[in-house]
């Protein structure tokens, strides 16, 4: 947690209570204890800050202060994600523009295990926006939310299987779509041994082959050895790797190790929301950590130039 701390000022400018409320909260519920400068004026920390903002959240949502103050920041952030997942049945009946409509019907597709449902709605989707905004508009939030709700137990385990099977094939028949080139440069695409999920791969993958790449996906959980061993045999020009869950797995140090001494200079992209939990390992083996499309894209772009350079 960042060392930074804010004065009771900043800390109602930016949670959106007001200092009454808050040091109301302090005295009476005990919700944060702030420490103290010399001349005894509050000093919050980021975690104060997010505790507050969290239950000024909730409790504009209907929830009374003295039911959640003792929770802790887990326990609040469930709370705050289950309303999220409330607010989408709740907007059903209000006119709301396509995208977050759809986004609400693919949530409900989800909790019924409707695959056909969902299909049409990611098929509706496509023919309406450019692939890179589909993916960023659409694709993208549907899976944090799904992730999100599954993770905190609002949708189970095996409503996360079925959305990411009906998105997979749906990512794969995008990427297939694209009539590339018989010289463009190749790009092999999996997830590291140990990481099973495959949709940040798929993405990756859509997003290469919009921009002239020949992807060669691999699934997920691949070991370096067999990471190496494609990329000899096809003469690939990179590597990307997607990092989801976990955000711990030790195996990822020596695997990273044996990956880069595998496959020498070629470069190695890795994305995804785990990077950060491994981004000295990434460093250490002289690889691209990207956090977002743009930068990935932008990425994609630098190696083409470069091998086109080489020729």
């Amino acid at each position: 947690m960042s060392d930074k701390t804010y004065t009771i000022k900043s800390i109602s400018n930016l949670s959106g209570l007001s200092e009454l409320v808050i040091r109301a909260w302090e005295t009476r519920y005990h919700v944060v204890t702030p420490d103290r400068t010399k001349g005894n004026r509050r000093l919050y920390s980021e975690e104060d800050l997010e505790k507050l903002s969290l239950l000024k959240k909730i409790t504009d949502n209907g929830h009374r202060i003295g039911s959640i103050a003792t929770l802790d920041l887990e326990q609040l952030q469930r709370i705050r994600n289950k309303q999220e997942f409330n607010d989408l049945s709740e907007v059903k009946g209000r006119t709301l523009d396509l995208l977050p409509q759809s986004l609400i019907d693919c949530i409900e597709a989800i909790k019924e295990f409707d695959g056909k449902k969902l299909e049409n709605i990611l098929m509706d989707a496509s023919l309406l926006l450019s692939q890179p905004k589909l993916i960023e508009s659409f694709i993208l939030p549907l899976m944090g939310k799904v992730g999100i709700f599954w993770r905190e137990g609002i949708l189970r385990v095996s409503h996360e299987h079925f959305a990411s099977t009906i998105i997979r094939k749906f990512l794969l028949t995008l990427s297939d779509g694209y009539n590339i080139n018989s010289n463009a440069p190749k790009l092999i695409v999996t997830t590291s041994q140990g990481q099973y999920h495959e949709v940040g791969a798929l993405i990756g993958s859509a997003y290469a082959a919009s921009d002239g790449w020949k992807v060669i996906y691999l699934g997920a959980s691949l070991p370096a050895e067999e990471i190496a061993f494609v990329l000899n045999e096809t003469e690939a020009s990179a590597v990307l790797l997607n990092f989801i869950y976990p955000h711990d797995d030790p195996s990822i140090r020596s695997e990273m190790n044996k990956l880069r001494e595998l496959v020498g200079a070629i470069p190695v992209i890795v994305t995804g929301s785990a990077v950060e939990s491994y981004r000295k390992i990434f460093e250490e083996n002289n690889m691209t950590v990207l956090n977002d499309s743009e930068s990935f894209r932008q990425e994609l772009l630098n190696l083409r130039e470069v091998k086109a350079g080489e020729v």
